[in-house]
């Protein structure tokens, strides 16, 4: 450490008339490890990424198939999404944590996840799946109540009704195009009657409950068979 005024204490106390040894150079070498590209080690690019900025892809070669943990990613994804601060919006949520608690009976071949209201967040979640069922309140203009069970994921073409439904559409597309999206995709989800600030369902949503379990179950007996 240099002072601000003085000779530097360690020159001071230099014997007179000893001579120092000039100082070896060394060649200096970066600790820092380094990531190979993903074209050094053989990775082709997913087409139309290539134009990607580079610090929004990972070069890291993780298998899509596991977690970051090592941990082996069941097949099969039920993912429940919604707001249970809003009413009706959370009847994915609910019927997730019913569904849940059978997740024995269902073995390592499924796994059920709160998503909430994450949307773009659960991109790694769903990446590696064999199949993915998404639980939801879903407004289509049936009868409040109604349950619906949508075996093919197709981008609806009117507008959202609810932040989240934006979500899982922007989930999906982006998925999609990262070559992540499962091969099969479906939705159980329940017409929602009122949507509004609370955390009870309307007698209609809650009713439907029991059916939308059974639909759901219904579903994951094919997402196993085939």
């Amino acid at each position: 450490m240099r002072h601000s005024c003085g000779a530097d204490p360690l020159v001071r106390s230099r014997p007179p008339g000893r001579l120092l040894a000039p100082k070896k150079s060394y060649p200096v070498v970066s600790r820092r490890p380094t990531r190979a590209s993903a074209a050094d080690q053989g990775v082709r690019p997913t087409p139309g990424l290539e134009n990607l900025p580079s610090y929004l892809l990972d070069t890291t070669l993780v298998s899509s198939s596991t977690t970051t943990t090592g941990f082996v990613k069941a097949p099969i994804l039920v993912l429940g999404v919604g707001n249970a601060l809003l009413g009706d919006d959370g009847a994915g949520l609910l019927l997730l944590s019913e569904l849940s608690r059978e997740a024995d009976a269902w073995g390592r071949e499924v796994e059920f996840l709160d998503g909430g209201t994450q949307g773009l967040a659960l991109l790694d979640h769903i990446a590696g799946r064999r199949a993915l069922l998404i639980l939801d309140a879903v407004k289509l203009g049936a009868a409040p109540g109604a349950v619906h069970v949508l075996r093919e994921w197709r981008r609806p073409a009117a507008r959202s009704s609810t932040a989240h439904e934006s979500n899982v559409t922007e989930l999906l597309e982006a998925s999609t195009l990262l070559g992540e999206c499962p091969e099969r995709v479906a939705l159980v989800g329940i017409e929602p009657c009122r949507i509004a600030t609370g955390m009870e369902l309307s007698q209609p949503v809650a009713r439907a409950l029991a059916r939308a379990a059974e639909a759901t179950r219904e579903v994951l007996a094919e997402f196993l068979s085939g």
